[in-house]
């Protein structure tokens, strides 16, 4: 992105028309942000899948002390979980670009609650998109060794990209306000928390383990949600990007969980549901944690 030339251009004396109305100016701006948060998303997919790309085919051919380097156990795991956190953040960016089609093709007969909750979502994943594709970048820079830090190969530029992805469309802590607003101003996580209650409705006795501490999470979202709502402003504030957070976990693994439950289902969703959801809700200091990354890991990338 760096690489594209960019401009200011000025326009002297020149002529202006009105497009809408004047007083929407605001509005129109917004709705043309949420479009090109969206877009965000979908870029930052692309650097996760083209960071995971490189870094498995190199891993592939790169050897080291008699072995490949996707033979050795800390790798595999490394690249079950990418593969597993790429396919979680491609399905739900897809459940956002359906669900933005649904609302903006009919703007007018939808609901404020469905729009609310759409704003939502799509604050929620530009962040969590931005942040692993700076990440996954890294993890394909680690993976090539000190041949990834060399302008002769992709990973440079893909973590340049990867870093403003971060800044376009809103940082971080903008998002995580636009989330507090939305549930001061609509109570749109009652709207969120019964969404993804749906989506968790009807997940087989195969996935219960899997299910449960999704479920956790949710209670611990109300737990949160109460709290936050009987604090001052300024800790509502502070603590805004830990609920969004939370709930962008909740959405997300309800997702691959409904895709790993579906009439579609193969081994390759259930494996992939099966390290997202150990990734995110066991103990980091779990001794177990990992353990569905390399034991899926065959599932998932072509060893």
């Amino acid at each position: 992105m760096r690489a594209v030339p960019s401009a200011e251009v000025v326009f002297h004396g020149a002529k202006g028309f009105l497009i809408g109305e004047a007083s929407k100016g605001f509005y129109y701006m917004m709705d043309a942000l949420n479009l090109s948060r969206v877009c965000n998303a979908v870029a930052s997919v692309g650097i996760m899948r083209r960071a995971f790309v490189e870094a498995r085919d190199y891993a592939k051919r790169r050897t080291a002390f008699g072995a490949r380097l996707i033979d050795f156990p800390m790798v595999k795991e490394t690249l079950g979980k990418l593969a597993a956190r790429q396919d979680a953040a491609l399905r739900a960016t897809f459940e956002l670009v359906k669900r933005f089609d649904d609302v903006m093709g009919k703007p007018r007969a939808t609901k404020e609650s469905d729009k609310a909750l759409l704003r939502l979502l799509i604050a929620l994943l530009k962040a969590r998109t931005a942040a692993e594709a700076i990440d996954f970048a890294h993890e394909a820079i680690h993976l090539h060794g000190g041949n990834g830090y060399i302008e002769d190969f992709v990973t440079p530029r893909l973590l340049r990209d990867a870093q403003v992805l971060t800044v376009w469309e809103g940082t971080e802590n903008i998002l995580a306000l636009e989330v507090l607003r939305l549930i001061r101003k609509y109570r749109i996580h009652e709207d969120f928390i019964g969404d993804v209650q749906d989506m968790l409705a009807s997940m087989p006795e195969s996935l219960a383990s899997l299910t449960r501490p999704v479920r956790e999470g949710i209670e611990r979202l109300h737990e949160h949600i109460r709290r936050l709502t009987k604090a001052s402003e300024e800790w509502q504030t502070l603590y805004a990007k830990r609920i969004a957070h939370l709930m962008t976990d909740v959405f997300m693994s309800a997702v691959i969980l409904r895709d790993a439950a579906g009439p579609d289902r193969t081994s390759k969703k259930i494996s992939a549901a099966h390290i997202f959801i150990e990734e995110i809700w066991s103990n980091p200091h779990d001794w177990e944690k990992g353990n569905k990354a390399y034991t899926h890991v065959s599932e998932l990338v072509d060893l």
